[in-house]
């Protein structure tokens, strides 16, 4: 390892003949080759010129940089783990997809209405790079207004609005024409000018403006993105290193060990942190799916044990079980509270199972399983939908234990048993299906020099019933159930390969809070907070000094192979865990649609401690040293994965909350309806808080669901519309973003039959419609009655005790 000293003398004089170098080629390239218009094919060949001359100037440099090549294997170890981890960064917080986008040239479009008192609207900005670009994405708005997803000029405007940014190989504008509208000048990167008459009958007028190829600058722009990461990974492992060899003593508690402590005590300890992340203040929610799959399946006596004519036979088992001997309200609370013990317990299973996989350390396991249970890439740990799934993950990791304990064993019907529970759990959900097809195979490698004839017995014998259940699944059930999922799965490589690069943002993006405000953070919170960081503190100590005496003496390069091992494995679990999801939905953090990523999550803590170890590892002057700074490392990162947690869980309630005042609102002024009313929801008040609050429904099957419970009617018509919200562009990595439909109307054939619902979220007001608001023809308003709809309550509606 070279000292600081000489380092700072090679990266002097490597940034010196860099400078010098390229000082050059700016010459060459700007005085003598002269070069014309920008965007010119001679331009860029004269560009790949001067790169040329670049990089043989530039040879100067090479012999500072071997010195730095030539230090200790283990710097390069931590060098590249860096490299990896700074690049997930870069693609989960600075949106940086792909990495050739983000130092094109900057190009400019220029808008400016010529008619001060006939208004321009812009429907949509859209380029290669950034499907949408709302107002912020100009820097003059001077006189423009962003509204409703449109960007408004004032009257009277006459400032232009002007756009600079990369927009890749085009430019789409779409402004909006009609009979008052007026013009504008727009001129493009190229200077050329165009004149806009927007006075035409009404409709989208589209503005496209293809610039030339830029393929030799996202080249370009791609090895000064990596070199530059590169560079910065080589330097904070280096500057690490040298930091913490100056502190000349270890750090505290990594000489003892509790050999003498079984694996309950871990265990305890997440038990405990499921306990105060989930468990502790815990009110039922209901939203999305939980009010059609749960609830109106058992307010209307849908529900059985093995439901054969539905895709996932087995999948309310557990909401069955509970609503044989409890009321609906009681079935809910006990749905919640089963899944977090559900949780709870399959972090153990996982802390279980990877303390038997080889080469994966007592307190590495038990980090793994704490990652598990508070990764915020999953915020529907709480959603009552969410149980089978919860039920399957336990079985699956229990299948894994049991196949693991007949390759240990040589035993040959343990793989038969660890089919079969894999085969049951398949029935409640396929989702895990690319994680029981993989895990075997990865736990006969781990085991490959004591490889026996039993094992291949039992690995027929465990991928048999796998294999009926495959064919019962696309061959025989879609006779008698016609399955929209499989209509709808997607086998384009280049689209499947888009929406695996897309969830390479889920293994950080998550570790931000959602919300940007305090106002969730109440006094039960923080003192939640208080007992989760007590609890990590525990946590700490134990996990750091769980080691036996062969991890102990484990030598420096063997714990680097281990861990790079285990990040394969991870890799390997983190893409496996997304088949077959990924073939539908493309990964994301959106509300209800990130349990997408919840089989993703093993392999991503995997990856993430792996890359963190690697790192510490080639920092440290040992195995014990590397194991206490990783522990170190990680504290923080679970801290803040469970408080984001934390304030989804209360989010969740305080929307809950909104919602039930909603429904009790509602269900003051229309207290029962008659059966064939169309309800329709016209919904205001949802312009700022879209983003930061759930709105009263995001699908259409929430909408009716509901109603067709509270008012116990299970043909009830209900439709919404809002009028004017911030819907993300779908499928959105946004955190906890806004509606995903904006509006859900059918046909409105009967008035007679309509009731028009008015709910203003800002200020909580809910009232009936006297006119219909504008739904239908003036000639068919004498048709619209809403009180005729409206019946006063004569009968026991138990279902209604969900909002009390």
């Amino acid at each position: 390892m070279i000292s600081l000293q000489k380092f700072k003398i090679h990266l002097q004089r490597a940034l010196s003949s860099l400078f010098v170098s390229g000082l050059l080629a700016y010459i060459l390239y700007v005085y003598i080759l002269q070069p014309p218009d920008f965007f010119s094919r001679s331009r860029a060949a004269m560009a790949l010129l001067a790169w040329v001359v670049l990089f043989f100037l530039a040879r100067s440099v090479w012999p500072h940089l071997i010195a730095l090549v030539r230090s200790s294997r283990s710097f390069w170890y931590g060098v590249v783990a860096a490299y990896v981890l700074l690049n997930l960064i870069a693609v989960a917080f600075f949106d940086l997809t792909p990495y050739t986008y983000r130092l094109l040239p900057v190009q400019t479009i220029r808008i400016e209405p010529l008619s001060g008192e006939r208004p321009v609207e812009i429907h949509a900005f859209s380029t290669q790079v950034n499907n949408r670009i709302g107002i912020r994405g100009f820097s003059h708005s001077e006189g423009w207004r962003y509204e409703g997803g449109r960007i408004v000029s004032d009257i009277g405007a006459d400032q232009p609005l002007v756009w600079e940014g990369r927009p890749g190989e085009f430019v789409r504008i779409q402004f909006q024409a009609c009979e008052q509208c007026g013009q504008v000048r727009l001129q493009n990167q190229a200077g050329t000018e165009q004149l806009i008459d927007l006075n035409r009958p009404a409709g989208l007028f589209t503005y496209e403006y293809t610039y030339p190829s830029l393929l030799f600058h996202r080249l370009a722009n791609l090895i000064l993105l990596q070199g530059g990461t590169l560079a910065g990974a080589m330097l904070l492992v280096f500057l690490s290193r040298e930091f913490y060899r100056r502190l000349h003593s270890r750090l505290p508690g990594s000489d003892h060990s509790f050999r003498h402590l079984s694996d309950i005590f871990p265990i305890l300890v997440l038990v405990s942190i499921a306990v105060v992340t989930y468990l502790i203040n815990l009110r039922p929610v209901l939203f999305n799916d939980d009010w059609c799959q749960i609830v109106y399946s058992i307010n209307f006596d849908r529900l059985e044990l093995f439901m054969f004519y539905e895709r996932r036979p087995l999948h309310l088992w557990l909401p069955w079980l509970f609503s044989r001997f409890l009321p609906l309200d009681a079935t809910i609370y006990a749905l919640h509270y089963s899944q977090v013990i559900l949780i709870a317990i399959t972090s153990g299973l996982i802390y279980k199972f990877m303390r038997q996989l080889p080469g994966i350390r007592g307190w590495f396991a038990f980090l793994i399983a704490a990652l598990w249970l508070l990764y915020p890439s999953d915020y529907t740990r709480l959603y009552i939908t969410m149980s089978g799934h919860r039920t399957v993950y336990l079985l699956l990791i229990l299948a894994m234990i049991v196949f693991l304990l007949g390759v240990r064993l040589k035993v040959s019907w343990y793989g038969l048993l660890a089919g079969l529970i894999i085969s049951v759990s398949l029935l409640i959900y396929e989702g895990q299906l690319g994680l029981g097809l993989i895990l075997p195979l990865m736990i006969i490698a781990f085991f490959w020099h004591q490889r026996s004839k039993h094992w291949w017995v039992g690995l027929v014998g465990y991928y048999f019933p796998i294999l009926v259940f495959v064919f019962w699944r696309l061959i025989l059930q879609p006779q008698i159930y016609t399955d929209a999922k499989l209509e709808s799965l997607s086998f384009n490589l280049v689209e499947t390969s888009g929406r695996y690069f897309e969830a390479l943002r889920t293994i950080i993006g998550g570790f931000q809070f959602p919300f940007r405000d305090f106002s969730w953070l109440t006094t039960g919170l923080v003192i939640t907070f208080i007992g989760l960081l007590v609890i990590l503190l525990v946590a700490f100590q134990v996990a750091n000094r769980l080691r036996s005496k062969d991890e102990e003496t484990l030598e420096l390069y063997t714990a680097f192979q281990s861990n790079i091992r285990i990040f394969l494995m991870g890799l390997v679990l983190w893409a496996a865990g997304y088949f077959p999801i990924i073939l539908n939905f493309p990964p994301n953090i959106y509300g209800h649609l990130s349990r997408v990523n919840i089989f993703s999550i093993p392999g991503a803590a995997m990856m993430l401690l792996a890359l963190v170890d690697i790192i510490m590892l080639s920092i440290s002057r040992n195995r014990k040293e590397a194991m206490t700074l990783t522990i170190l490392a990680m504290m923080p990162v679970m801290l803040v994965a469970g408080m984001i947690q934390l304030q989804v869980k209360e989010s969740y309630d305080r929307s809950w909350q909104e919602a039930k005042v909603f429904y009790q609102g509602l269900l003051e002024i229309v207290p029962d309806l008659k059966p064939d009313t169309q309800v329709v929801f016209l919904l205001d008040g949802y312009e700022r808080t879209a983003t930061t609050h759930r709105p009263v429904f995001s699908s259409y099957w929430e909408a009716w669901c509901a109603l067709r419970v509270l008012y116990d009617q299970p043909e009830l018509q209900v439709n919404y519309r809002y009028r004017s919200i911030y819907v993300p562009p779908f499928p959105a990595m946004n955190v906890l973003a806004g509606a995903m439909d904006k509006e859900s109307m059918d046909t409105i054939s009967d008035p007679s039959r309509l009731l028009v619902i008015i709910y203003d979220h800002s200020n909580g007001r809910i009232s009936i419609s006297p006119d219909g608001a504008g739904l239908f023809d003036d000639y068919l308003m004498a048709n619209y009655n809403p009180q005729d709809r409206i019946l006063p309550l004569s009968r026991q509606i138990p279902s209604r005790r969900l909002i009390d």
